[in-house]
């Protein structure tokens, strides 16, 4: 741990703050200048050719929305996977809530912030780099969770397969974003493709905006497609 903590402080100036998520007080390390990360990146190499795009550098609010989600849900025991963890909020959440817990992003340091987040539920967190456009996991899951993964048109074909090659037959995708125009379009999408969906906002105390939650089960015989 000391070596994650000295090399996270040493590469990208991290600093820790305690956040509340329901009952629980999280340790919670981030990027002090997430800003500046993001620059650096992005003059290191055009945009649309970053092997990986910077948004990994900060929690984002839809990932509050589902932290404060997870934290009033009964997953204690359940196999979580957190696509796309960034700093691993969420999934850190979810593992202190009980769930065997894999965090997978396709940013190599959102994976060391994730690791260091998740620090006190090791013993059952995964760490994995994925690109779900190309790489596949061991499961099937009871509940895989996204937030703010909702951006790019070219993903959602992607997405969708990747879903259903690890969903538990009556799992579920739980995604938050924060009421993003593209999400609409995404959710006529999607329910065009044999989902059942529910859908909700909440207000969480470290969002000044409400967050959206969409929840994905697949459609069997006797659960109609919404």
């Amino acid at each position: 741990m000391d070596e994650l903590l000295s090399r996270i402080r040493g590469e990208f100036g991290a600093v820790a703050d305690t956040v509340h998520i329901g009952e629980l007080a999280v340790e919670f390390w981030r990027p002090a200048d997430p800003d500046a990360l993001v620059d650096e990146a992005v003059l290191a190499q055009p945009h649309d050719k970053l092997e990986w795009q910077p948004y990994w550098v900060e929690a984002w609010d839809a990932g509050y929305g589902i932290a404060w989600e997870l934290a009033e849900r009964d997953i204690d025991g359940a196999k979580v996977l957190d696509l796309g963890c960034g700093l691993g909020l969420a999934g850190s959440v979810a593992a202190a809530r009980g769930a065997e817990v894999v965090m997978a992003d396709n940013a190599p340091p959102a994976l060391l912030f994730a690791e260091v987040n998740s620090w006190p539920w090791r013993d059952r967190v995964q760490i994995v780099r994925l690109d779900w456009r190309k790489d596949r996991l061991d499961g099937p899951f009871d509940l895989i969770i996204g937030s703010d993964i909702l951006y790019d048109r070219s993903d959602l074909t992607f997405l969708d397969t990747f879903w259903r090659q690890h969903l538990q037959t009556e799992g579920c995708v739980l995604l938050s974003e924060p009421t993003r125009p593209f999400t609409r379009e995404f959710i006529q999408w999607i329910g065009e493709r044999n989902w059942h969906m529910n859908e909700k906002r909440r207000q969480v105390p470290q969002s000044d905006r409400l967050i959206r939650l969409v929840e994905l089960r697949r459609s069997y015989k006797g659960r109609p497609a919404t």
